[in-house]
């Protein structure tokens, strides 16, 4: 990760609400936020917010439901192809690690390759698919 890029956590909801203000495209394919209040971080395990001075570049949380935990990426349209979305997935497990987190599962549209490839290559497995969407899971305990 660059030495400039600092990595906040737990992000205030305005900084987040930046991030998403200024996210572009990526928005098209990360649309965790569309259907939830800002405040649902407040139920986070955690989030990341990865910024360079005033540009809110990536995105990341934990988040847990009833019995999953659930990852979530995203980074802006101006830093794709940059391996920020690999950092930030990197910064997710190592934290689940910690946490004694067994499973974390995700879901990705199936047509977001590179998206999908990333997730493939951190070693999360296929589960099934709904539509367009792609379940996928990583298991902690033989990721290490």
């Amino acid at each position: 990760m660059d030495k400039s890029i600092v990595r906040i956590r737990c992000p205030e909801k305005h900084e987040i609400q930046k991030f998403i203000g200024s996210a572009g495209s990526s928005l098209k394919t990360f649309r965790y936020f569309e259907k939830r209040s800002i405040d649902c971080i407040n139920c986070h395990i955690v989030t990341f917010l990865y910024v360079d001075g005033k540009e809110y570049l990536g995105y990341g949380h934990l988040d847990k439901d009833i019995q999953d935990i659930w990852l979530g990426i995203c980074v802006s349209e101006n830093y794709l192809g940059k391996g920020l979305g690999k950092q930030i997935m990197s910064d997710l497990i190592t934290e689940g690690e910690k946490l004694g987190i067994e499973n974390i599962r995700l879901t990705v549209d199936s047509d977001n390759l590179a998206a999908v490839k990333l997730y493939d290559n951190v070693g999360f497995v296929r589960e099934k698919i709904s539509g367009n969407t792609l379940y996928m899971r990583l298991n902690l305990q033989k990721h290490r």
